[in-house]
């Protein structure tokens, strides 16, 4: 994974369609043809969400997925995800096509009228891809692409990179021209009709340019914008930061209101008809927010939810989780009424009790991090959910764009990977540590992916290590095993 700049080892280790206008002939008249819905990404959905949800259905990628789906006039859910693979899954859940790109996926895709989809990946390129999975063009930035396009209607494609520019590509390849702010891109642009395009960068704040590319206005939060603004019908905008709040702001750049979520919400909403506003957090939940930012009601995934919702016209809900499912959240089933039994007192009139929502199970074996900050020690949780009953190998490690390094419960930590315990018999569950590593993470790595494994091998399977590829984590002898992405914030 390409990263900018360059760290010791010491330093690394510190941190161990009835809304879509006439007018954008380049998009599809389908439900939901790109991320946030339209060009101006406004996310306001023709369609009403579940007001008490269930699971439809999900569909199991090779790894986790923060890119948000776009759906087709025939139903077919395109996404990406971290595994490198571009997704055309069909309405009933099996795999249409995939396409392969040159490194993870947390851009999300735009569909064109023609058939062609965009995304971008993290080995810096923007694709253009033919409905029959070709490819038709790419463009190259100077870093990471985990913002998701938008297409005017003249064919030209904006995205923002981790260069820290917004781009304007034309319809052939070629650079229109580009906007610079103060740190990372991964926000992607929404347009209002008036023109001016609104992001959010890295820098902890969100930015309106005009269409010339000068700067409009800035509304600054506390920590980094990577959620990407929807534009409401009465000129708010609304997005998230990495402060664990999510933001209602006029059009005079003044705060509405702020909702707070238990962690960080790098998410993006959409809007129903009703007002309501959906966005998913890193608390892994996925939120139904009400227009006087009250809450209607939330959905607990296996982990943490930074992928964007988008509600298709049946009113379901479709949504990625760290934990590599696609969710379908749809309203609730309601029972067949059955007659009143005669001769019996009714009782008296309660307010009806939420319906509970059952999760998706924990992983047998757990890692669960703490926020990572730039100039804040950091810590994680490991948890054993389910005995292992067989002697095991155990490695708990820390990967990033510029090695793997071996973590241990002291929070400590050693270039390379090896076993923290050897032959280990058996151990019971539950259990369950915090560890904690007291030293601050450099300001150097804001920005930065670090990506946290707890590992379980049957017992001396797996020879000396150099690596994760090495480790084969995808091996038959691995007998537990979690993952967890996180960025490092601001």
């Amino acid at each position: 994974m390409k990263r900018m700049g360059l760290f010791s080892a010491t330093a690394i280790c510190l941190w161990a369609l009835s809304l879509i206008p006439a007018t954008h002939a380049q998009l599809a008249t389908t439900p939901w043809p790109m991320f946030r819905c339209n060009l101006e990404h406004t996310g306001v959905s023709p369609y009403s969400g579940p007001s008490i949800p269930s699971l439809a259905w999900s569909y199991i990628t090779g790894d986790d997925i923060t890119s948000s789906p776009a759906i087709s006039t025939d139903g077919k859910v395109y996404i990406g995800s971290y595994d490198n693979c571009f997704y055309n899954i069909n309405s009933n859940a099996s795999l249409a096509w995939s396409y392969i790109t040159g490194n993870d996926i947390s851009s999300s895709p735009a569909i064109g009228r023609e058939g062609k989809v965009c995304i971008g990946s993290v080995d810096d390129s923007l694709y253009s891809i033919n409905s029959n999975a070709s490819l038709a063009w790419s463009y190259i930035t100077g870093n990471d692409i985990s913002s998701s396009p938008a297409i005017d209607s003249d064919g030209k494609t904006y995205v923002g990179s981790v260069d820290d520019s917004l781009y304007g590509i034309n319809s052939n390849a070629s650079l229109a021209w580009s906007y610079i702010t103060g740190n990372d891109i991964s926000s992607s642009p929404a347009i209002s009709t008036d023109g001016k395009v609104y992001v959010g960068s890295a820098d902890n704040s969100l930015y309106g340019i005009n269409s010339n590319a000068s700067l409009a206005w800035s509304y600054q939060t506390q920590k980094a914008v990577s959620s990407s603004p929807a534009i409401g019908a009465d000129g708010k905008v609304y997005v998230g930061s990495y402060d664990n709040c999510f933001y209602g702001i006029n059009s005079n750049a003044s705060l509405e209101w702020s909702y707070r979520t238990v962690r960080w919400v790098s998410s993006s909403p959409a809007i129903g008809t009703e007002g309501n506003v959906y966005v998913g957090s890193f608390d892994k939940y996925v939120y139904s927010i009400n227009s006087n930012a009250s809450l209607e009601w939330s959905y607990q995934t296996a982990s943490g939810v930074s992928s964007s919702p988008a509600i298709d016209s049946d009113g379901k809900v479709y949504v990625g989780s760290g934990d590599g499912g696609l969710y379908s959240i749809q309203q609730q089933p309601t029972s067949t009424p059955t007659s009143t039994p005669m001769n019996t007192s009714t009782p008296a009139s309660t307010d009806t009790p939420p319906v509970p929502v059952t999760a998706t199970p924990k992983p047998q074996l757990e890692i669960e991090p703490g926020p990572l900050m730039a100039g804040f020690s950091f810590w994680f949780d490991i948890r054993l959910n389910q005995s292992i009953a067989q002697p095991f190998d155990y490695y708990m490690i820390a990967d990033t764009g510029f090695g793997s390094f071996t973590l241990y419960f002291n929070g400590t930590f050693k270039a390379g990977i090896q076993p923290l315990f050897r032959n280990v018999p058996r151990y019971g569950a539950p259990y369950q540590q915090r560890v904690v590593c007291n030293a601050k993470l450099p300001l150097t790595m804001r920005g930065e992916q670090v990506t946290l494994y707890t590992v379980a091998i049957d017992a001396g399977k797996i020879p000396p290590v150099r690596g994760l590829a090495d480790l084969n984590l995808n091996s038959v002898y691995v007998i537990m095993m979690d993952k967890k992405r996180v960025t490092v914030a601001e």
